[in-house]
């Protein structure tokens, strides 16, 4: 079974006000395609990514894909730290985040 899309996910609300039933629907942006990519061919400009300084054990950061290259070349940027400058890497030097840390960022 696939893993579920995070645009997908919906927290349930409480009803306070005694009211009927409710139903609770995503918003009009998580009908948009999702910044969060469900494989690396659909990682797009907007792409949150996990990436790295390329340093053995400095570990991986979300980033934003803010080009797209020729030759499966992408250009992010940090998403915490946005006035370093961008940088350059090949797709297969992204990683995708976990569904589950990808539904909690898109909050």
């Amino acid at each position: 079974m696939p893993p579920p899309n995070p645009a997908n996910i919906v927290a349930a609300t409480d009803d306070k006000a005694g009211n009927e039933a409710s139903v609770t629907t995503a918003p009009d942006h998580a009908k948009q395609p999702a910044p969060f990519p469900s494989s690396w061919s659909d990682i797009r400009v907007g792409s949150v990514v996990l990436a790295t300084e390329g340093r053995q054990m400095e570990g991986w950061f979300e980033a934003v894909v803010t080009a797209a290259k020729p030759n499966d070349l992408f250009l992010v940027k940090w998403r915490e730290w946005p006035d370093d400058q961008p940088f350059v890497r090949k797709r297969e030097h992204l990683a995708l985040l976990p569904p589950t840390e990808a539904a909690k960022a898109a909050k």
